[in-house]
């Protein structure tokens, strides 16, 4: 065994500070053992290394990536990483509920009886109030809201906005009476083991297959509900091969690294490296300020690590397009629109004539700078399904007065309903002029897919040299 892999080890078995119990089994594994969940260090021949966060009760993987141990500092660095998010864990209920009224007076006290109740009883439930004006801020960290009868007529609508969350009403005469038993059974018999697997994920590739002769790593990068999703797949020949996916609270291009040297020690052959992130991707370079890059080489900079093989960026929007266009029969002019969860600033990519439009710096699709101007306190409306509303509308109409697309293929957590936004663009501009409007209730099944589509254009139609300030078109 080499040093570095002692050292880390070392390091490993002497960090636990009472915090967690420190297992070493047969196979060399190292596990981290907390009431709540399990920290899992695998070691692999070719001094691969696995980190995983299994949650003891439903058995849900919340931290999971893979990486070579070749650097000392680095495998520390993500090691602490997962560290924090174990302890993190344990310091949590496993059920949160919120309780929400008009103004969370009447439900405070209710909630307080409730935690009372369920530490007599020895439940893992946590109950917290809020008003109801804060619901859209808070929600969505809870696993199960229970809803006063003053806001009962808000039912239907939340259920649609919170579909991965249990909704209830409580009934009158129990929240009259704070009758905490019956609630406690009503939460109990609510709360069942979640499915957590992605119903689109299961469902098939591109109905046609984009036979070619490539082997394709596309990876796509995903930020949703305060953690970072990275996940990848082969594409031999067209057809989806390897598949895997990192989980991890934050973000940073050493992961993309990680995730490459992880496949390639695999002994996979690559003729290519599609990724599809955040920010504007132009000709290898990422312009994304949030995480500090201004324009950097991020294609030539993997080229050079990683024995030349061609790599290709794009936007991940302009991938969730592609690949809504691939997997569906569609509209030759439509647009993808999306609308993240929590913040102000939209994206979108362009379908038109059946090819994505980049433009300018590949800037196509950058609806921000119009929404922010449009919309008077543009910062605060992310968080009400009305100020929401006005964000996707106001991008919208840009779209419909421009490029005037046959079909809108939207993602917006807090305005799911189709109708709502045409009706709202109804009175801004003639019905006739209201293009179709789907809603799609995720985008992980399209970015990979989008990648993998955006890739075979670049290699079939020109040629990558080593200078990306330019694509040189191929002599047909």
């Amino acid at each position: 065994m080499g040093t570095i892999a002692q050292d880390f080890r070392r390091t490993i078995k002497a960090g636990s500070m009472g915090e967690y119990v420190v297992r070493e089994d047969n196979n060399g594994n190292i596990h981290l053992i907390t009431d709540n969940a399990e920290g899992q260090i695998s070691f692999y021949p070719q001094d691969i290394v696995e980190l995983a966060i299994i949650t003891a009760k439903d058995q849900e993987n919340v931290f999971y990536l893979h990486f070579r141990l070749d650097d000392l500092d680095h495998a520390l660095s993500l090691f602490a990483e997962m560290r924090q998010t174990l302890l993190s864990l344990k310091k949590k209920k496993r059920i949160h509920v919120l309780l929400t009224c008009t103004s969370a007076l009447t439900s405070s006290y209710f909630a307080s009886e409730l935690n009372t109740a369920a530490e007599t009883l020895r439940l893992d439930y946590e109950f917290t109030a809020i008003s109801f004006d804060r619901i859209y801020e808070k929600g969505f960290d809870y696993d199960v809201i229970l809803l006063a009868p003053q806001v009962h007529f808000q039912y239907d609508r939340l259920k649609q906005i919170f579909r991965d969350t249990i909704v209830m009403k409580i009934p009158t005469g129990v929240f009259a009476t704070y009758q905490t038993g019956k609630m406690l059974r009503m939460v109990q018999d609510a709360v069942l083991p979640a499915d957590r697997i992605d119903e689109e994920q299961k469902k098939a590739d591109p109905r046609k297959p984009f036979l070619n002769s490539y082997r394709i790593l596309t990876i796509g990068v995903v930020n949703h509900n305060g953690r970072c999703r990275i996940g990848y797949r082969i594409y031999v020949n067209g057809m989806r091969d390897l598949d895997g996916e990192v989980l991890k609270q934050s973000f940073s291009l050493q992961d993309l690294y990680d995730v490459i040297e992880y496949v390639l020690s695999l002994g996979e052959e690559l003729d290519a490296i599609s990724i599809a992130m955040p920010g504007v991707t132009y000709h290898g370079r990422l312009y994304h300020p949030s995480i500090g890059m201004w324009g950097q080489f991020i294609s030539m900079d993997i080229e050079e690590r990683f024995n030349h093989i061609p790599t290709i960026l794009i936007n991940d929007v302009n991938a969730m397009a592609l690949g809504y266009y691939a997997l569906n029969d569609t509209s030759d002019d439509m647009v993808f629109y999306f609308q993240p969860d929590g913040t102000a600033g939209a994206g979108a990519g362009v379908i038109i004539d059946g090819k994505l439009r980049m433009g300018k710096m590949h800037g196509a699709g950058e609806i921000f700078c119009i929404v922010r101007e449009a919309v008077r306190d543009f910062d605060r409306k992310p968080f009400t399904p009305e100020g929401v509303l006005e964000l996707v509308t106001t991008g919208l109409l840009a779209y419909i007065s421009t490029i005037a697309p046959k079909k809108i293929v939207l993602y917006s957590k807090l305005t799911p309903n189709p109708q709502e936004i045409h009706d709202a663009l109804r009175a801004k501009i003639s019905d006739q002029y209201i293009p179709e409007i789907v809603h799609t209730p995720g985008v992980k099944r399209y970015i990979l897919p989008g990648a993998m589509v955006h890739c075979l254009e670049v290699l079939e139609n020109y040629r990558v040299s080593s200078d990306w300030s330019a694509y040189e078109k191929k002599k047909k």
